[in-house]
């Protein structure tokens, strides 16, 4: 797995991350929580062993579950590549 160091590195997805991590994640959403979940458990990850993968501290991981902190540009670019999809798949956008 790559490990994104710039967001410009996923161009084809930076407008729908910026526009969805300031308006849906800053906002409390619990539809990004779940879905984080959602994508996790159905990886069969606890949130440790996903938050190694990602190179981030659990305690990390966990809080953006518990909707306590926000991923920043990067680490969204990382789930995204980690998990293998869009940016609309992780937003859970139609």
């Amino acid at each position: 797995m790559k490990i994104f160091t710039s967001h410009f590195d996923y161009f084809q997805d930076f407008e729908i991350v910026i526009l969805y991590n300031t308006n849906m994640i800053k906002n409390g959403s619990t539809k990004f929580r779940n879905r984080l979940k959602e994508l996790r458990v159905g990886m069969s990850l606890t949130q440790s062993e996903l938050a190694n993968k990602l190179n981030i501290p659990t305690s990390t991981y966990a809080n953006w579950e518990l909707g306590r902190t926000e991923p920043s540009i990067t680490d969204i670019f990382n789930l995204i590549d980690f998990f293998e999809i869009e940016a609309n798949d992780l937003f859970d956008i139609d």
